[in-house]
């Protein structure tokens, strides 16, 4: 009898791989400080799209799609911003050793900004992220576009996005 009931149960519907944030969201100013030490401010991107990204190093899904983010942020020229929960700079320097010459190369490129989030402090008190890891999407009128929970599997659905 229970196993009646529970094959009559309509199933539960497909959980969007992107859903869209609200379009008139303003996303949050904030100040960071990146990995080589200058200050930075969301709004300091203001006309360009940013890809904010909530990460971290041990995090399984984050290393699978750390690469996607990367080649999205380089084909598309948008600014990432990838803010790590890691509690040391040295966790994500180990963690950049690790990755294909390519991705190493992109690292370098000058819209690329990885930071860490001391205390998460914006990736949970400002942004309200409880697991990792989640991309926002920030059109250049400083409007929230997207936001994807979970990994990013699939780097040209997030191209349109950027775009």
């Amino acid at each position: 009898l229970g196993a009646a009931a529970l094959l009559q149960q309509p199933e539960p519907a497909a959980k969007p791989s992107i859903p869209v944030a609200q379009q008139s969201a303003p996303a949050p100013d904030f100040t960071f400080t990146d990995l080589t030490g200058r200050a930075h401010k969301r709004s300091d991107f203001a006309g360009k799209t940013v890809i904010l990204n909530f990460w971290a190093s041990w995090c399984a899904p984050c290393v699978a799609e750390f690469p996607l983010l990367l080649e999205a942020a380089a084909k598309t020229q948008a600014i990432l911003i990838a803010l790590s929960s890691d509690d040391d700079a040295a966790a994500v320097e180990r963690f950049f050793l690790k990755l294909d010459p390519k991705s190493q190369e992109i690292l370098k490129q000058n819209n690329v900004i990885i930071a860490l989030d001391p205390g998460k402090a914006i990736t949970s008190d400002l942004f309200q992220t409880v697991s990792l890891p989640e991309t926002v999407i920030i059109g250049p009128s400083g409007l929230m576009t997207h936001k994807i929970i979970g990994a990013v599997d699939n780097a040209e659905t997030l191209q349109e996005h950027i775009k």
